[in-house]
């Protein structure tokens, strides 16, 4: 019989070899292959009492399919990320409407106010005593296409809790997305690009976008921006960069035969709601 410590040790082994091969089948955030959400804009932010605000979502669908259903839903008061933001009364998680284009103009105080005034005089349990001069309220996005893929996303979104109650807070602006040093607009092309040629993708974004702003302990911060980068062909070297130039590369690598070019897009937070949205970017692919 062998001793207890080898079998595991073997056992061990075997797991991790196991793992590693599995793991090559995981493909990175940056590579998109199927339905993708990418971002949920929001303006203006915060909304002062009885402001509209336009809430759209940035798809990226795959060739060939179309969005068959979209759906959004507003919820005034949640419980919080250990439950997964589920409304503390169901019936205060309302439908709302979206346009034509698919995005949504709402009045967020108005619904608010519309499930304070199912309760009257009674507290909801969870709500705070006392008033912020900011609240947390949420917009539940989901969509499905014409394949029968489905995904959720969730935006948490301010609201002010009085005039003049908090100030606006801008978005990060795109300057500018470079590929080896030259700057290209949405929409148009890269010179082609052979199997596993690369090219250097930078994205510029203006400083004055960028707000200072107080943390929760007082201490005065300037925001930082996280750019995402993705791509429908090849792969980027890591998934996102940080700062006001943010660079990584871009290869010709894992094609599949049908690769004709890759669409690249750039997704730009600053981690404080504030979104930028940029793309396609399109890379001609030779053989």
């Amino acid at each position: 019989m062998q001793p207890i410590h080898r079998t595991t040790s073997a056992m061990g082994f075997i797991l991790f070899l196991g793992l590693l091969s599995c793991s090559e089948t995981f493909e990175p955030p940056s590579y998109l292959s199927d339905l993708r959400v990418l971002a949920i804009l929001a303006s203006p932010r915060p909304a002062s009492p009885g402001e509209e605000i336009t809430v759209r979502a940035v798809l990226y669908v795959p060739p060939g399919e179309t969005v068959t259903e979209e759906r959004w839903t507003f919820c005034p008061f949640s419980a919080g990320a250990a439950s997964g933001y589920i409304c503390l009364d169901p019936s205060c998680e309302v439908e709302v409407e979206a346009s034509a284009d698919g995005s949504v103009r709402t009045k967020p105080h108005e619904l608010a106010l519309a499930c304070l005034a199912r309760f009257e005089n009674q507290l909801l349990d969870g709500l705070p005593t006392t008033i912020p001069s900011t609240v947390e309220v949420l917009f539940r996005y989901r969509v499905a296409t014409s394949s029968g893929q489905r995904r959720e996303a969730l935006l948490r979104y301010p609201l002010a809790t009085a005039p003049n109650a908090a100030p606006k807070q801008r978005d990060p602006v795109i300057r500018e997305v470079q590929f080896d040093g030259t700057p290209l607009a949405p929409g148009h092309r890269t010179p082609p690009v052979a199997t596993e040629g690369e090219l250097e993708v930078t994205v510029d974004i203006d400083p004055d976008s960028l707000e200072r702003y107080q943390d929760e302990a007082g201490r005065e911060r300037r925001e930082t921006p996280v750019v995402s980068f993705f791509s429908t062909a090849g792969r980027f070297e890591a998934n996102k960069a940080e700062g006001e130039t943010a660079t990584l590369r871009w290869k010709a690598e894992k094609l599949s035969a049908t690769d004709e070019e890759a669409a690249i897009w750039i997704v730009v937070r600053d981690l404080r709601g504030g979104q930028a949205v940029a793309g396609p970017f399109l890379i001609p692919l030779i053989r």
